[in-house]
């Protein structure tokens, strides 16, 4: 599967699930990602932006910050989100190894592993090429991963819901299986909106999300083109223990 064939996920139930359940951003992590950003040159990119949980907040600080997202869904969602504080930032929606954007970026970051739902190496380093061309001379990336540190592999089911601003209920239903030989999560995703008693829409979706090793993922970012490639500590408890970030240079 390549790229998750992410046209088909993260569609309008996912949208407004994760849009509610996750409507902004963990403050610690949030809060570094803003350092480091003032630290660097600008524009700035969020290529995974989703419905703008960092994008907006950041926009918010005057910063020049643009996003893009493979799902025309979430994207809708950020643009809604957007528009309700007042704000119009640039996006595309475009995936990432078939970008073709007017700037040159100083930052580009990926945050909270989702470069894990680009699951075949190929693809990832199609990505992280794409990524490369897409910054200015001595511009930097900062990608968040998930390590397979900790997994147990036993398989696990989870029920969430969430309540929309109509007053109806987006319920997620979640079964997950785990290939230690591929270092891959395969998740079945079952959104199930109620409406007075009643479901009135469902959605199943399928995700894969790729886990990485350091030493592996250092080596993908190398062949992407990256230079002085080194670890960061957000330094939040928000931030999952299996969680390491990267930060690299273009030449």
């Amino acid at each position: 599967m390549i790229y998750q064939n992410l046209i088909n996920t993260y569609k309008s139930l996912c949208s407004e699930f994760y849009d509610l359940d996750k409507p902004v951003a963990p403050k610690g992590v949030l809060d570094f990602y803003i350092n480091e950003i003032k630290r660097s040159d600008q524009p700035v990119l969020e290529p995974m932006c989703g419905t703008g949980r960092f994008l907006i907040p950041i926009l918010e600080q005057g910063i020049d910050i643009e996003g893009a997202d493979a799902s025309s869904e979430m994207l809708l969602r950020c643009k809604q989100n957007s528009q309700n504080k007042n704000l119009n930032p640039v996006l595309y929606n475009q995936k990432i190894q078939d970008f073709k954007l007017p700037e040159k970026y100083g930052l580009i970051f990926i945050p909270s592993g989702s470069i894990g739902l680009i699951t075949e190496e190929e693809e990832v380093k199609q990505c992280l090429r794409s990524l490369y061309s897409s910054l200015k001379k001595r511009g930097k990336i900062l990608i968040e991963f998930e390590t397979p540190v900790g997994i147990s592999g036993d398989g696990s089911f989870e029920n969430r819901e969430v309540i929309c601003r109509d007053h109806s209920v987006i319920n997620l239903t979640t079964t997950s299986d785990f290939d230690f030989e591929k270092n891959i999560e395969t998740i079945k995703c079952e959104y199930n909106k109620i409406t007075d008693s009643t479901v009135t829409l469902t959605e199943v979706e399928h995700l894969k999300i790729k886990y990485h090793h350091e030493n592996e993922f250092k080596e993908l970012m190398e062949v992407g083109g990256f230079t002085e490639i080194e670890k960061l500590n957000i330094q939040s408890p928000e931030v999952p223990e299996n969680n390491v970030l990267f930060r690299g240079v273009k030449v």
